[in-house]
């Protein structure tokens, strides 16, 4: 399920808009198989924003169940302005050249900037982004995109983005877009401390084992974490890619979830990756 789990708050912003099914007709051609993906893991600070995503692209013509995969998804995208962009949900649609990711950048180029995008220019990103996105999900068919979004809670995809402004402040802006179609945008924040922990796409093992911690292996792990002794960032690096990990451990349906994961981090002096596979070093 398209999920965004927030933990500390999130704040609506006004930019919801509904496009009718006769506005973009749907098409029925024969490479209408959906892309998805799923795991985004978030952890943000006042002054840091990590992002680690993991690599399984599940494709499906229902629109429901995944029916087969590849673990080459490159699901985190560093945009014009020193941003980052990552999303989950349909990511794409085989047979065509557009991604989640490019309709992002193609939206970042739009928008005039300064050397580090504002926030206020991000919000215009993401719904440039949220507008082109609903016409590409249009090109599926209805019964797709139905059993897409009853199988994820009416949700068809959520796109974040994250930059920094002034003395290094983070921002992180997401939207979300639902079916019918239709866009709906937030604000994300810490209250720093604590760190924030957010999830995109399958959030049932993040909530087992971030946010309710009460079964014997949530237990287990959190007191492996304590013998670490990690403190700060070296901890926030470490936990938001090793939630990813146990989504793909524990995750009953083994198909979604899986690969090598990637880890950026955005700070005062821009982004960085972490980790990044070779398959996403030329994107």
């Amino acid at each position: 399920m398209d999920v965004l789990v927030v933990s500390i708050s999130v704040v609506r912003l006004a930019i919801s808009l509904s496009f009718a099914f006769l506005v973009f007709p749907f098409s029925e051609s024969g490479d209408s198989i959906i892309n998805s993906g799923t795991t985004v893991v978030i952890a943000q600070t006042k002054t840091r924003v990590i992002m680690a995503a993991d690599s399984r692209r599940g494709y499906t013509k229902t629109g429901s169940n995944v029916e087969s995969f590849d673990d080459s998804g490159c699901k985190i995208a560093v945009l014009p302005g020193e941003t980052v962009f990552t999303a989950a949900g349909i990511l794409g649609r085989t047979g065509r050249r557009w991604t989640a990711a490019s309709e992002a950048v193609a939206a970042a180029e739009h928008i005039i900037q300064s050397r580090r995008m504002e926030r206020s220019e991000g919000d215009s990103v993401l719904e440039r982004w949220a507008q082109a996105m609903m016409q590409k999900l249009a090109e599926f068919s209805k019964e797709q995109l139905v059993a897409y979004a009853d199988a994820n809670e009416g949700k068809l995809v959520t796109g974040i983005l994250g930059g920094t402004e002034g003395e290094g402040v983070v921002w992180l802006h997401a939207v979300t877009i639902s079916y019918p179609l239709s866009y709906q945008g937030y604000t994300l924040t810490s209250l720093d401390p604590p760190t924030a922990y957010y999830v995109l796409g399958k959030a049932e093992i993040f909530t087992e084992f971030e946010k309710d911690q009460k079964s014997e292996r949530a237990v287990a792990e959190r007191k492996n974490w304590d013998r670490m002794k990690l403190t700060g960032v070296a901890f926030d690096q470490f936990k938001t890619r090793r939630l990813v990990e146990l989504t793909a451990i524990h995750h009953r349906n083994k198909l979604d979830v899986g690969g090598p994961i990637d880890v950026i981090e955005i700070d005062a002096s821009g982004p960085h990756w972490l980790a990044l596979k070779r398959d996403c070093r030329d994107k």
